[in-house]
């Protein structure tokens, strides 16, 4: 992403009011930094910049990686390409290799979906006269429930509801949250702001992948078709560029600082995001404990224009001059617009409400 400085986007947003870039009060930056906010969020989310949305390869659940697991815990094991739930708190791997098949260690795991998608089997109606075993899968009736037994085996009448022989297996639902933090490969994610599109396999490198139908739902996007794994287009998150604390909020290295708050670098002219708690008298130049939250620069006149005309009419009290600064301000995200559009024929449509 081509980037400016959250400086020079305040610097312009100075002019335009007529203040001084180079001697803005910290009131002054408080009141630009609200209105900045604003045009910036509703610029970003009104059209899928190219160069502003990002295509990252998506697993419906987090990873496995060795480790101890509580019941119920969903994870996507990569080896076998699928998908289990943690029948017990369990340590063991969810399958392994048996010649050239993987084998779902039923002791603690329960097959969800494996590769191609295939759905998790219901099980026959639960029967107390039946003595199961191991890897043994029911649907109970009176808690309308699917089970599997992860103990060797049990005594006929063991119901399904006794945890230290049988395990809930849960209907599998091919969703992505919006707040993964893990790629299918296991390197960090960018937080889903709004979706594009979805293919079966890497767009950027296969010119025969095809899009995949999804909806967007309250626990995450719902993704159909039968894939394992797949490749999502998304703008993400609009950053925040608002400091923590009082302006001109600048970074000390006396303060311990929580997760996510900002401090802004007046060397770089940009906020930075605290990436772990209790963070102190660790500079902002290091990048595991802060994130620096760059600005696009396909934005930045608009921005400034419409942040400018948003404190003339609403913050200094002239509303007659506001309708005209806006329509200044639209023109100049439309010439951007035109310019992905028109002159470098990509396609979409700018959303302005």
């Amino acid at each position: 992403m081509r980037s400016v400085s959250y400086k020079e986007v305040l610097r312009r947003t100075a002019a335009a009011m007529g203040w001084d870039p180079d001697k803005i009060s910290a009131q002054e930056q408080v009141s630009a930094n609200y209105f900045i906010q604003r045009r910036v969020e509703f610029a970003l989310e009104s059209f899928f910049w190219p160069e502003l949305c990002l295509v990252e390869k998506r697993a419906f659940r987090t990873a496995w990686v060795a480790g101890t697991y509580p019941a119920l815990t969903q994870l996507y094991h990569r080896a076998s390409r699928s998908y289990y739930v943690a029948l017990t708190s369990t340590s063991l791997e969810p399958a392994t290799l048996s010649g050239s098949v993987y084998v779902t260690n039923t002791a603690g795991w329960a097959l969800l979906a494996s590769y191609g998608g295939v759905a998790q089997v219901t099980g026959t109606t639960y029967s107390s006269i039946t003595v199961y075993v191991r890897g043994n899968r029911v649907y109970y009736p009176d808690t309308d429930k699917t089970y599997q037994m992860h103990a060797a085996t049990a005594a006929a009448g063991t119901a399904p509801t006794d945890t230290t022989k049988w395990g809930e297996v849960p209907d599998f639902e091919r969703t992505i949250d919006y707040e993964q933090t893990q790629q299918a490969d296991g390197t960090t994610a960018a937080k889903i702001g709004q979706v594009a599109k979805i293919w079966n396999r890497n767009p950027r490198t296969d010119r025969t992948a095809c899009k995949i139908e999804f909806d967007l739902q309250d626990n995450g996007v719902r993704v159909y078709g039968s894939d394992p794994v797949v490749w999502v287009k998304f703008l993400k998150r609009c950053p925040i560029y608002a400091g923590s604390g009082s302006a001109p909020w600048l970074w000390d290295g006396a303060v311990s600082y929580a997760v996510d708050y900002q401090v802004y670098d007046p060397t770089t002219g940009d906020f930075y995001r605290s990436l772990a708690g209790s963070n102190q008298n660790n500079a902002v130049s290091d990048a595991t404990k802060w994130e620096r939250q760059y600005f696009p620069r396909i934005l930045c006149n608009y921005v400034a224009q419409g942040a400018s005309g948003d404190l003339k009419g609403k913050a200094e009290g002239s509303p007659e001059v506001y309708p005209n600064e806006a329509e200044e301000a639209y023109q100049i995200l439309a010439s951007e617009f035109d310019k992905i559009e028109r002159m470098q024929e990509q396609g979409g449509q700018l959303v302005v409400w």
